[in-house]
């Protein structure tokens, strides 16, 4: 084994010059990231031709906010909710996003990934005084990684910030090590924290990634910035044109400086301040004067003539801009009437949903790719952390991440009648148990409104079974836990029925939220011994 090169700085050879590298692309996708939030902001600067606009209309900032647009469309209709999980295997993971605020953490990755082409979260153990773990959503300026394409996942991820003095700070992320240097006043200091967990503590989250570019595509594209130069423009041209269309510009021909309150002599002697005065009173005429021609002043001489030159209506600049929203419709998915240009016979329910189809398929796609690194990474390593702290909590494992998975809002954002409708569908037709909870999800209902529901199942199940035990007729408890009374004096074939019956019941229970060792004893099968992860089975005794 090789031993590794420290270089002065604290840092060894292959860090320094991964360091290096990363710092590099950084600062290119910096550059590039700033333009693309101008266009979401509306900010963008004029690009003038030099042809239509007048010099004097460069200090109008048009500005036109269609890049916000494009992007809220997607960035609206996608909500994480929360990791769900087979036999409540995400219940830590689950406390640990709502430590952290993680779906308000996540939109702000979503606005980034759609912006710049990728987001990042940042999952690090927590410090004394802290969460166990802690997630943090950091710029697409201020981080970059490399992509290994076999793991499918970051090898290698920088972070550059400012500390709270002023100091620059450097986390680099690998696999199975993070390595932290403090940059202040020419002094640097080099931390390490060797995890082994085979993830990096930086997970990306592109945006529209292909083969060959896993860093991810902006929704603001290049045809996208052309056409809202293009509407800035047309926009701050309809303005000049419009200060002709309201104020119709002059003409005068054939008439003397005299005739227009100039006085060649007296005004030798006027003050700067007249003068200027003077000038602008005229300038407001908004009139242009001719040439004079010879002969004026005479009485054979042309006559004075003063006309008004026609404006041209704003329409060809309104359906320019039209045109430009139908282009953008194609290139965004979205209609055209998000734009702001409403038809007088707006489209029906169904014809509305017909237009938004491609938009929430779109949102559809976003939400399967943002899975991925949200479940196989941030997941993984906030389990990983977990099982490090608590004995009780199982350490991440293949079978572990096939159980667990991210649940998303509808991004066709139905109505609550229309979502209870088809959830009642569902179970009538047998396709969903009604105690499910994914009936409940797909109801709409949140997380802690679920748990209250599972509370009140379990009460129902219990005072339904206390009921039953006191000799009490209850037709419900009777049909979820037949043959619960002892089975002394029955056939063999009749004990095996009771006993599978109290199975059943305990297991009832035990989904509808009853703790495990409470659910044995209220289904007569106290004794039997739970494994953790592992299902429960009941054997019957040998002769």
């Amino acid at each position: 084994m090789t031993t590794p090169v420290v270089l002065a700085n604290g840092l060894t050879e292959d860090e320094a010059l991964l360091i290096g590298q990363l710092q590099s692309d950084l600062a290119q996708y910096r550059k590039k990231n700033v333009e693309k939030w101008r266009y979401y902001d509306g900010e963008v600067e004029l690009k003038n031709m030099d042809i239509a606009v007048p010099s004097t209309m460069i200090s109008v900032e048009a500005s036109i906010g269609w890049g916000g647009v494009i992007v809220d469309a997607l960035d609206e209709r996608i909500d994480w909710l929360g990791w769900s999980a087979d036999d409540d295997q995400a219940g830590g993971i689950q406390a640990v996003a709502r430590e952290n605020r993680l779906s308000t953490e996540f939109n702000k990755v979503k606005l980034d990934s759609l912006v710049t082409g990728v987001g990042f979260l940042e999952v690090t153990a927590g410090g004394a005084g802290e969460p166990d773990v802690i997630i943090n959503a950091v710029s697409s300026s201020d981080a970059t990684y490399i992509w290994d394409d076999r793991a499918n996942r970051v090898s290698a991820g920088l972070v550059v910030k400012r500390g709270p003095a002023g100091e620059e700070l450097l986390t680099l992320y690998l696999p199975d090590m993070t390595v932290t240097v403090s940059r202040d006043r020419g002094e640097v200091a080099v931390a390490r924290h060797v995890h082994n967990r085979g993830r990096c503590g930086l997970v990306a989250f592109p945006n529209k990634s292909r083969a060959g570019r896993v860093r991810g595509q902006s929704e603001l594209t290049k045809p996208v910035r052309y056409a809202i130069d293009h509407a800035q423009r047309t926009i701050l041209e309809m303005e000049y044109n419009r200060e002709i269309y309201t104020t119709p510009q002059k003409w005068f021909a054939n008439i003397l400086p005299e005739d227009l309150g100039f006085d060649p002599e007296s005004d030798a002697e006027m003050a700067e301040w007249e003068r200027v005065k003077k000038g602008f009173d005229v300038a407001m005429t908004r009139a242009v004067i001719l040439p004079v021609q010879d002969g004026v002043g005479t009485s054979n001489g042309p006559t004075p003539q003063t006309g008004q030159y026609q404006s041209a209506p704003p329409t060809p600049y309104i359906d320019e801009l039209k045109m430009i929203t139908q282009l953008l419709s194609s290139y965004s998915g979205i209609p055209s009437s998000w734009f702001g240009f409403h038809t007088d016979n707006p489209p029906s329910a169904e014809g509305q949903r017909a237009l938004e189809s491609r938009n929430v398929k779109m949102s559809e796609r976003r939400c399967t790719s943002y899975s991925g690194p949200m479940d196989s990474d941030v997941a993984f390593i906030a389990q990983s952390i977990l099982a490090e702290r608590h004995d009780d909590m199982v350490a991440p494992s293949p079978e572990w991440l096939s159980r667990v998975s991210s649940r998303w809002r509808d991004p066709a954002t139905p109505t609550v009648a229309a979502a209870t409708d088809a959830v009642t569908k569902q179970i009538d037709s047998g396709m969903v148990p009604p105690d499910s909870d994914v009936a409940l999800e797909r109801a709409g209902y949140s997380d802690a409104d679920i748990r209250r529901i599972r509370q009140e199942r379990s009460k129902g199940l219990v005072t339904q079974l206390i009921e039953q035990r006191q000799g009490q007729s209850s037709p419900a408890a009777d049909a979820l836990v037949p043959g619960l009374a002892t089975a002394n004096g029955e056939s063999a074939l009749q004990e095996a029925q009771v006993l599978k019956a109290r199975a059943d019941a305990m297991g009832a229970f035990i989904r509808a939220g009853v703790e495990s060792e409470v659910a044995a004893q209220l289904a007569g099968v106290e004794g039997a011994k739970f494994i953790p992860g592992m299902p429960v089975t009941i054997r019957q005794r040998e002769e």
